[in-house]
This record gives structure tokens, sequence and C-alpha cells, in this order.
């Protein structure tokens, strides 16, 4: 494939024209949503202007998701400014701008690269994210022959946010190349002057990460402007570049210096403030000037400066093909759903490289020794990076990852009780998208001597009940092959498995017919009077609890869940009591129990449910004696409550 070119390169007597006209076009399109960051989008517009059509930006404009394309990331408040431009470049039609913030448009408020062509790497989520987004394109463009750049807009406000830190940090370590970052000093956030809520010398900061530090006291100068970004792109061959640019927020609007938010949202500014800005900016404008302007890009795009055709969004690249692993456990593997993968993944590497696919991604936020890395032979299918104690980093920089190498594979390690840490970004990678197996070890009780700060027990409920995400939690080793076989091999979205450290002393027949949804893992011979629904951990002693009572003539079934959104075909016999044993807290596994039956033409008795809520310190068969988790509480708890 040939390398792209840069398809603009404007004066600046065009880029400042244009650049009025733009602004305008941002009081234009935030007054027609009555909605929409005006503030901020019209201070950023001589940065956006210059950057794409001042001879700095490699695009493609008849394919805007071409793998060699430049990428620009910028927090989600910009839209207001970014659409009007990609409506410029033909990526979307100019009438679509009057239905910004509008529904069934899609041009939302926080831009959606799924939906819009040019939008790159999204959702910007609660602010602070898209600098790891921007980390993890950088990493995939670095390892190119013809490497692209990425630059990422941050907000001074967003600046604020601990994961901007992380990533920044963590880009200073890599040395990484080709990512400039332009910070918009615009002095405001949403409710006050920044310097009221922040006293940070961002130059001495970002200086101290080991950036290269560029300031350009007058972000709204697009000679200065230009000049920065040359020196920016030839320093990012060696490192990465942060620009501190000094803007105006809400320039432009009146009394914008004095306004306590620069008019974050134009719900603080009103409409006879808008309406004169936009006549102001219409006086401002040589419009034959500006004509020559659009009929110069309307040239290069191929058709008029109005773009009369669409483009819809989507990626040319090359997914991840589905790969129908079968590794299974050795005859010596441990049955330890935790110490198991280094068998697995150490035959992950032959079966990788005999299917001849391209290496991935496994990425750890310090939680994987380095004597595992070399017993696990990670290097055979995977580029290993310690991300060091970024957890949030880690995910969001993982779904950059994701979005710009669509054929990579990335594995995350982590430990289950970290999950709270990242579950924004987790949310944000499912929204956008992005691809992932995120691995969480040692979960629940099996984190036994740690105290009850890492022992899980609400974090499974907060992803399972989050949307577009799967949820695998194995029992056994054969259980935990068949989840990793299925979440890698599969390739597509994000999918979360939960894993325990702790031995399996129990063996079912080899006719049980095992799946990554649920199966009945005990079969009693006695009449059938209660069902036990078990995940993970606790399988085993349901399994014992059930053998017990079986002997005493209690027929009592057990269900082993791995997949806690896939129990829709779960039958339970009518009129009989459910107890549900969980490794977290009780209601996780009792609440999917409980929904599937009322989906159900016939409904059990009752439906019970233990578990533990918060853990404490002890060995494993101390807690899960204390929390009522063993087989003879179980026995207990369905002779003295369910068969009453």
């Amino acid at each position: 494939m040939k390398s792209i070119k840069i398809p603009f390169s404007l004066k600046d007597s065009e880029l400042d024209v244009l650049a009025v006209y733009l602004r305008k076009r941002v009081f234009e399109i935030c007054l027609k949503a009555h909605n929409g960051h005006i503030g901020g989008s019209s201070g950023a517009v001589e940065l956006m202007t210059a950057l794409y059509f001042g001879g700095f930006l490699r695009l493609n404009l008849k394919d805007p998701s071409c793998p060699k394309r430049d990428r620009v990331l910028v927090r989600g408040h910009l839209g207001p400014i970014r659409y009007p431009i990609l409506s410029l470049l033909g990526f979307i039609m100019p009438e679509e701008l009057d239905a910004y913030r509008q529904f069934g448009s899609r041009l939302h408020g926080h831009e959606d690269h799924q939906e819009v062509p040019g939008v790159d790497i999204t959702p910007s989520g609660s602010l602070g994210m898209i600098l790891s987004y921007g980390v993890g394109s950088a990493i995939a463009a670095n390892k190119r022959q013809d490497p692209f750049t990425t630059f990422v807009f941050l907000g001074d406000g967003e600046e604020q946010e601990g994961n901007v830190s992380e990533a920044a940090r963590h880009a200073a370590q890599l040395r990484l190349k080709h990512l400039v970052v332009i910070i918009d000093c615009n002095g405001k956030q949403l409710s006050d002057p920044v310097i009221k809520a922040d006293a940070s010398n961002l130059a001495l900061i970002w200086k101290g990460y080991g950036w290269n530090v560029i300031k350009l006291p007058n972000g709204q100068d697009v000679s200065a402007i230009r000049r920065v970004y040359t020196k920016a792109l030839k320093s990012a061959n060696d490192g990465s570049v942060v620009i501190i640019a000094n803007t105006l927020k809400g320039v432009g609007l009146k009394e914008a210096l004095t306004h306590f938010s620069g008019y974050h949202t134009i719900s603080t500014c009103k409409e006879g403030i808008v309406m004169d800005a936009i006549h102001k900016q219409e006086s401002m404008i040589n419009y034959p000037l500006l004509a020559k302007v659009l009929r110069k890009i309307g040239s290069v795009v191929g058709q008029s400066s109005l773009g009369k055709s669409v483009i819809t969004s989507g990626s040319n690249q090359a997914q991840s093909p589905e790969v129908l692993f079968d590794i299974q456990p050795l005859a010596m593997t441990p049955n330890n759903p935790d110490l198991s993968q280094a068998d697995y993944f150490r035959q992950l590497g032959s079966v990788w490289q005999s299917e001849g696919l391209p290496k991935g991604y496994f990425l750890s936020a310090d939680v994987t020794r380095r004597d595992h890395v070399k017993l696990l032979g990670l290097s055979r299918f995977a580029k290993y990076m310690n991300t060091g104690i970024r957890e949030q980093h880690t995910i969001a920089m993982a779904h950059g990852l994701s979005i710009t190498d669509p054929r990579a594979r990335i594995i995350i390690n982590s430990l289950d009780a970290f999950t709270y840490r990242a579950m924004d970004q987790i949310n944000a990678m499912v929204q956008g998208g992005g691809r992932a197996v995120i691995i969480a070890d040692v979960a629940g009780l099996s984190n036994s001597k740690n105290g009850k700060t890492h022992q899980s027990s609400g974090q499974p409920g907060a992803i399972i009940m989050m949307p577009g995400i799967a949820f695998l939690e194995p029992w056994d080793v054969v259980d935990t092959f068949n989840c990793l076989n299925w979440a890698i091999g599969h390739g597509i979205g994000v999918v979360f498995v939960r894993i325990h450290s702790s031995w399996i002393d129990v063996k079912v027949q080899s006719s049980v017919n095992r799946n990554i949804d649920h199966y009945c893992v005990f079969e009693p011979t006695a009449s059938l009077q209660c069902s036990i629904v078990a995940s993970g951990l606790t399988v085993s002693s349901a399994i014992k609890a059930a053998r017990t009572l079986d002997q005493e003539g209690v027929g009592v079934q057990v269900i082993n869940v791995i997949n806690h959104k896939g129990i829709e075909s779960i039958d339970f016999p009518p009129g009989k009591p459910v107890l549900t044993v969980y490794n977290g807290n009780p209601h996780v596994l009792q609440s999917a129990v409980a929904m599937q039956a009322m989906r159900a033409s016939h409904a059990p008795s009752r439906i019970e449910g233990i578990g533990f809520e918060f853990g404490t310190t002890g060995d494993i068969f101390e807690l899960v004696k204390k929390f009522q988790l063993d087989e003879h509480s179980i026995v207990r708890k369905i002779r003295s409550e369910l068969l009453k």
C-alpha cells in the first residue's frame, strides 16, 4: 500500500478566514441545537483548523478509515468544531449539522467512531481516557515501517484526571514516538476557573513525566500554531511531545474572559450573546477569500465544498479471524484454575505459531511476575507489556490498541479485586467496540490471606450488569481451558474471565456434557427435591453436599453456571426450591437465577442464596467454612430451611 499524502496545506491568511467561518459554524450549530459545549469548541477552532488544513495531517479522503492515516483524538466536547470540519472533508453531509444532538442523528453530543467517519477512537468516557487510547494507537503505529502520528487533544480541566497521569508516565517510560498531545489551556472548566480547582504547573509536571514540552503562548494565532506543530512533529520522531497551548474559552462570545466557565455549554450563555457573536463573525469574514478557500478544499475532496456525498463509517482493516482452539489440560496440569494457566499458555504458544497468527499483546498492570512471564511462554505468541500499577490506563490503552490494530488479540491479566478501579474504562471499551480478554485472577475468598479489601465480592455484579460484555466463571481446570479457548479464539468484543485460585478435589464423570454456559454437574439417584446452582469456587462444595444428601435419599441436582448471562435455558423443576451458592455477594448469582425463573413458564417454590459480602483474613478452608460455603453448611441449609 502506498503512503498517503497530506491533502491540504493552506496559507496563514486562508487558515485565518477558514477559522472565522468555522467559529461561526460552532455558534450556529450550538444555537440550532440549543445544546452543546460552545465555549471549548470556540476556543479550539484555530488549533483544529491548522491541524486539518495547515499541512500536517495525513488523510485518505476516499477512505477515512485507511490504516495509514494519522489519528486525531479529541475530548468529546469538541463536536461543534470537528463536525463542520468533517463536513468540509466530505465525510458527513452538511445538512446533518442541523441535527446535532437531536434524536436519530449520528452527530451525538460526544462523538462515536463507530458511526461517524473521521472520528478516531471513542468514547471519550467521563473524560481522561483518550490519552490512553492514544498510547495504544501509538504502540500500534510504531510497529509499522511507515508509522502514522497520533494527535491527542486534552483540556486543562480534563488533564486533572488520574488516568491522564497514568498514560503520560507510561508513554514516557516506553519512549513512545509519533505521539503528540495538545493541551488546550483555556483556563476554565465546568464549574470554575481551573486555578480554583488546580494549581499545577503543567509544563513542569509534563517535563517531569519525561515528555518534550513545547509552549504555545497564543493558541489563536495560526502562524504560531503552525510553527509549533512543525517543531512538535520533528521532535515526535524521538519521543512523545506535549504542546501546552494557551487559548481563550468562548472566544468570540461577549464577556467570555470574565465568565466563570467561559460559557462551558450554551445553557450558560444567553441567546442574544450567541446571535451577536454570529453577526460579528460574519462581519469579519472576507467572503471572496473564503469562497476561494472552500473551492480549493472542494477540489481536493473531489466534490463541491458542500460535500454532496456521504461516507459511512467503518474500517477496511482485517479483523481478527475466529480460531477454534482446542487446548486441553495435560495429565500433570494442576486442577487449580489459577495455576493451570501456565500449562494453557505454553500450549497456546505452540498452537499460535502453527496457525500462523500475528503476535498479540499480553498486558499486565504489574500483577504478572517476571519469572511467570517466562514460565507462561508469552513471547511465543504475544508482546508482553508491564504497564505498571495503572489499571485504568491498561484497559483504556488496550481499547486504543484494539481499535487501531483490529487483528491483534489482546489479553489483560489482572486481579479480580482490582476490577472496580477500571470499571469506567471497561465500560468505555465495550461501548466503543474494543476487543480484549480480561483474566481476573484470585477471585473472591481465594485471595484469602490479603483480607477483605482484596476479596472481590460485588465486582462480578458490576461486570455482569454491564451491557455488551461476556462474563465467564470457570470451576475447574477443564472449564478454565474451555473458557480461554473460546475467549481468545473468538476474538470479538470484551470477555471477562473470573478465575479463582483454589484446588479442586472433586471429579465428575467424563460423560458430563460440558460447555461454557451452564451444565448439570451432578444428577441425583434419589427423587429430585432441590437444585443447587453454583459457580466457580463453590461448585465443589455444592457437589459434595449433593452427594451427601443423595445418600440420605434427598435428591439434589447441581448446576454449574459459567456464563451468568447465558442461563436462559435452565429449566428448574416446578415447585421445588433452589439454593444458589456463590464466591461473592450472594445476590449476584441469586438474581440471575431469579430472572430466569421469572421468564420460565413454571417456577421454583423459592430461591435462596448464600455467599459473602465482606471477607476477612484466613486460609481458604477457614473462610469457606465461616461464610457457610462448605458442604456441611450447604447440607444444613437445605435440610433446615429449604426442605422444611
